[in-house]
């Protein structure tokens, strides 16, 4: 097994695992330790799958050790060896692993909890001398619990049970606290023999439900969250994880109806509030969504998170104008700064290269990952040096080739803002770049402690942070030109050419001919995210559909992979006076299928006032040429960057007019069609969107400037 066959082993193995395929996902890991007995990730997965299957911490703590050896300086592997340590008794050596851990500047929120448990801990009080008195039990398992003394626990609830097995209370309790030891079966088991006594319990439905969605049974678990619901509608804990397993199925209609329903009976509950306004979001349904968020923010206007995704729904309103874009992402900076410490001093070294961080949680196989590798791969490491920042643990072969770029991968997953920037400052790097913005994953409220003497945003957003601690957004001229530039919190650091520098898609298949020529019509496509599809969009492809005879419009789109999802898109888009004849729905696929789909595609129309990215520049990949439309934002501005970085300013325009008109003559010329899609690769290939050394020569030199001038002014 080569280095590609074990990395695209470990991403499968993974993929596995987290859909709960179990027995799938430990023959593939052990087809990696097979080869790389010492594979870090390989290890510490197993000894989770270990846990989760039931086989114990006799079995998994060989593996968390390797694991944390292999790789000392991971914080998860660190943490994870730890717990195992002293679950297992092993109270000396889980102190020289903590000390060890500290020396190397590992922090974490279990700390505190985790102490505790390698000193010698206090032995636990025995239960209660009268079996029924539940008071006292809670008291000790409060005790346990809080100081993540689980088997401690399990014990005093096994031997609470034994006087009274039948009481649904302790039931409900040994179910958590299995759950907590990845017992998942034996945590089914005990709820189900609590709803056996009292059938109607909802706190006993939701453990049962969690129980079986950690056993890769999703249809049982939602059926035993919605019976929590049904039992006791204003149930938190329920609506929780129902709602979280409908969001993350991409259910969005069905997100909205449960949200709606948790309103009904409890109208100030916040977490209702935010999952109606990002189902709105998710499905399309934007001004509900704006008016959603302005609700849930009324009711915690300090909820950071909260703001971000309104700043994130705000990129794809119309009708709000940069100054109201930027008065929003002004009022999320001063929330974020006011809880932060931040370093006025920094210990960076004198000399070059200069070591630069990396922030985001999307350093895999994601749009990010894709536009950074390339910068990755072709930096000259004598200028410059690159510290990744992992805000998750999620983790592909892209994410392995990422970090083979990079002198230090430390994952910040579960640390507070505090713990995040006293590790960073403590890596000294000069600059510190956050890839994320206020998009899924982000710690961008950390930079408000500023970590680093030098803080830029780039990448994975597309307008201001409104952060005062960002010193510098990174763009280009085409995508904020000199009068948008009002519009930043940050001052406006532009690079020659492109703002972005493409990856081509490996295992890409060839450019197939334009598929009029075998049709006799125009197939228009998409296969952008629905939200990016409002009614101004839909009723100009409307307009471009009435004016091309037969042609056909084909949109390819996560959330059209489900009954409600295509009804509701094709209710809107039939509002709209697309014939529903001709349109054609297609669920995402994998991205090699996404790939081929672009042989059945003449056109792309991008969407406004948020074109495509990614899209755009694998669509240009393929052959295929993507009409877009300018506007006033960055996001807005986005497509006419990339396309003039390509070499397709003709296909930039700048109204809905001009926009309709472009297609329709377009269209008209299938022979034009043809040519440019035989020569487009070659020609973007030789283009600065994808001249990936070109593209790291300015960005070092841009990085390199923007740190003298600091320094000067320092000085």
């Amino acid at each position: 097994m080569d280095e590609k066959q074990l990395t695209d082993c470990l991403y499968a193995a993974a993929t596995h695992h987290q859909a709960g395929r179990l027995a799938q996902a430990q023959a593939l890991y052990a087809q990696v330790l097979d080869v790389a007995p010492r594979n870090p990730e390989a290890n510490h997965n197993t000894a989770v799958l270990a846990m989760q299957s039931g086989r114990g911490m006799g079995v998994a703590l060989p593996y968390f050790r390797t694991a944390w050896e292999a790789d000392p300086g991971h914080l998860q592997h660190w943490l994870s060896y730890l717990r195992a340590l002293m679950h297992s008794g092993a109270e000396d050596e889980a102190r020289r692993v903590l000390d060890d851990g500290q020396r190397r500047g590992l922090r974490g929120p279990d700390l505190a909890l985790l102490r505790p448990r390698v000193a010698p801990a206090p032995a636990a009080q025995p239960v209660a001398a009268q079996p029924t008195d539940l008071r006292a039990l809670e008291r000790q398992l409060d005790q346990l619990l809080a100081q993540s003394r689980f088997s401690e626990a399990e014990v005093a609830l096994r031997q609470a049970l034994a006087h009274d097995a039948r009481q649904p209370t302790l039931l409900v309790a040994y179910a958590g606290v299995l759950m907590r030891l990845y017992r998942y079966a034996d945590a089914e088991t005990a709820a189900r023999r609590a709803l056996a006594v009292q059938p109607r319990d909802p706190a006993a439905c939701s453990v049962l439900g969690e129980a079986l969605l950690e056993q890769d049974r999703a249809g049982d678990a939602e059926q035993a969250f919605r019976e929590a619901l049904q039992h006791r509608p204003d149930s938190v804990d329920a609506y929780r994880r129902l709602g979280q397993l409908l969001f993350h199925q991409g259910r969005e209609i069905e997100l909205g109806k449960l949200a709606r329903q948790m309103l009904a009976t409890s109208p100030d509950y916040f977490d209702a509030q935010v999952d109606l306004a990002r189902s709105l979001l998710r499905s399309g349904d934007l001004h509900a969504a704006a008016a959603a968020f302005a609700r849930a923010l009324e009711l915690r206007p300090a909820d950071l998170p909260t703001r971000q995704s309104w700043l994130f729904c705000t990129n794809y309103l119309a009708e709000l104008r940069p100054a109201e874009l930027l008065a929003e992402a002004r009022a999320y900076g001063r929330h974020a700064s006011a809880s932060a410490r931040p370093y006025s001093h920094w210990q960076c070294p004198a000399a070059t290269p200069l070591r630069i961080g990396l922030v985001s949680g999307d350093l895999r196989e994601h749009p990010v990952g894709y536009f950074l590798e390339p910068l990755l791969a072709n930096s000259d490491a004598s200028r410059v040096q690159f510290l990744a920042y992992p805000t998750n643990r999620a983790s592909d072969g892209l994410s392995e080739r990422l970090q083979s770029r990079c002198v230090s991968w430390k994952s910040l997953a579960g640390l507070s803002d505090e713990d995040c920037a006293r590790l960073i400052h403590a890596d000294a790097p000069h600059v510190l770049i956050d890839l994320a913005g206020h998009s899924a994953d982000n710690r961008l409220s950390m930079f408000a402690w500023r970590p680093a003497p030098l803080q830029l945003s780039w990448l994975g957003y597309f307008a201001t942070t409104g952060l005062a601690e960002m010193d510098y957004f990174i763009a280009d001229e085409i995508g904020v030109p000199a009068a948008a530039r009002q519009f930043f919190t940050e001052a406006v650091a532009c690079l020659p050419d492109t703002r972005l520098c493409f990856s081509p898609p490996r295992d890409a298949p060839f450019v197939a001919d334009t598929p009029a020529l075998r049709n006799g019509y125009i197939t228009f496509g998409s296969f952008q995210a629905i939200r990016k599809l409002n009614d101004a969009v839909l009723s100009a492809w409307a307009r471009i559909l009435a004016a091309v005879p037969g042609a056909r419009l084909r949109i390819q789109s996560d959330s059209l992979g489900d009954a409600l999802g295509r009804a509701a898109f094709e209710g809107r888009a039939s509002a709209q006076g697309i014939d529903p004849e001709r349109l054609q729905l297609h669920a995402a696929g994998s991205r090699a299928q996404y790939l081929s789909s672009h042989a059945e595609v003449d056109i792309l129309l991008d969407s406004f006032p948020f074109p495509g990215g990614t899209t755009t520049c694998e669509a240009l990949w393929m052959g295929v040429p993507t009409l877009t439309l300018t506007g006033e934002t960055l996001v807005a501005r986005q497509g006419a960057s990339l396309l003039g970085a390509a070499g397709l300013a003709d296909w930039v325009v700048s109204d809905t007019d001009a926009y309709e008109h472009a297609a329709i003559d377009r269209a008209a010329d299938v022979a034009d069609l043809q040519a440019l899609r035989l020569r487009l690769r070659e020609q973007v290939r030789m283009s600065p969107l994808f001249d990936a050394a070109r593209f790291a020569l300015a960005f070092e030199t841009l990085l390199t400037e923007l740190w003298a001038r600091r320094s000067t002014v320092q000085a």
